[in-house]
């Protein structure tokens, strides 16, 4: 979602924001792995994970690059829509990007719109699969 409008080194720090994410509930689902992988082809990224191991201090070097508002947000909405990507929105993601969107200067509100749009996102997403019948043989 809107990644296009996202410098590399911003890319960069959300493949790791990706990572960081899956693993934070300690399960990296196979569906977040698809959804990284995915994420790591849009953004024309290696999906390695070699160095993608981090703590608070690489976290906010991560955070240091993000530094334009409209980043911020693009890479929450990534980060919501990847914690939606096993159908298990679990209260340790939602904390994680509750931290992340304090980093970034947003309020619960500002990361409540956006995960409200997302969310809506994900639903158009899903009926127009249906509608226009692509999970049918």
């Amino acid at each position: 979602m809107f990644t296009e409008h996202l410098t590399q080194p911003e890319r960069g720090a959300l493949r790791r924001l990706l990572v960081w994410l899956a693993a934070v509930d300690g399960d990296v689902a196979p569906r977040e792995a698809a959804a990284i992988a995915q994420a790591a082809e849009r953004l024309q990224l290696p999906a390695e994970a070699a160095d993608l191991v981090f703590g608070a201090a690489g976290l906010d070097a991560l955070c240091a690059v993000i530094e334009r508002p409209s980043a911020q947000r693009i890479i929450l909405a990534e980060l919501v829509a990847l914690a939606h990507a096993d159908d298990d929105f679990r209260f340790v993601e939602k904390r994680a990007l509750g931290a992340l969107a304090t980093r970034f200067g947003l309020g619960p509100a500002e990361l409540d719109r956006i995960e409200r749009w997302v969310d809506a996102g994900l639903k158009w997403k899903a009926d127009a699969r249906e509608v226009l019948l692509l999970d049918s043989p």
